[in-house]
């Protein structure tokens, strides 16, 4: 079962705003035919973004629970989880929103997601473990 991250407007804004002003910013360059540094990383950051915002998920299958947002993956044993509780923490985390659950497993690690359907994603959790 698949689960998309929840979007906070502010978060979706904040993060096209950086988008947008990553372009401004090098378009003038780009126009003059130049390629510098600055213009390779401002484009390699105007990507991350746009796939940060588009591929925030989480899947419960096979006793799984894989997380994924960009270029990262978390893949935690669903009997590894030690408990799930409401959050609002700003920590960075692969989470579109700041109401999000924080998921302690084995180790004493955690981290922190926002499924859009927090009820139906915690049930998915129970009835896999």
């Amino acid at each position: 079962m698949v689960f998309r991250s929840r979007q906070d407007g502010w978060i979706v804004a904040v993060l096209i705003g950086s988008v947008v002003l990553g372009i401004v910013a090098v378009t003038p360059a780009l126009a003059a035919g130049q390629l510098t540094a600055p213009i390779i990383v401002s484009t390699l950051s105007v990507g991350l973004v746009l796939w940060l915002m588009i591929s925030t998920y989480y899947r419960v299958a096979d006793g799984q629970l894989t997380i994924v947002s960009g270029p990262l993956r978390w893949n935690i044993d669903l009997v590894s989880i030690e408990s799930v509780q409401p959050t609002r923490s700003p920590l960075a985390a692969p989470a579109m929103s700041l109401d999000r659950l924080e998921i302690r497993y084995s180790g004493g690690r955690s981290v922190l997601v926002s499924p859009d359907d927090q009820a139906a994603f915690i049930a998915a959790l129970q009835v896999r473990r």
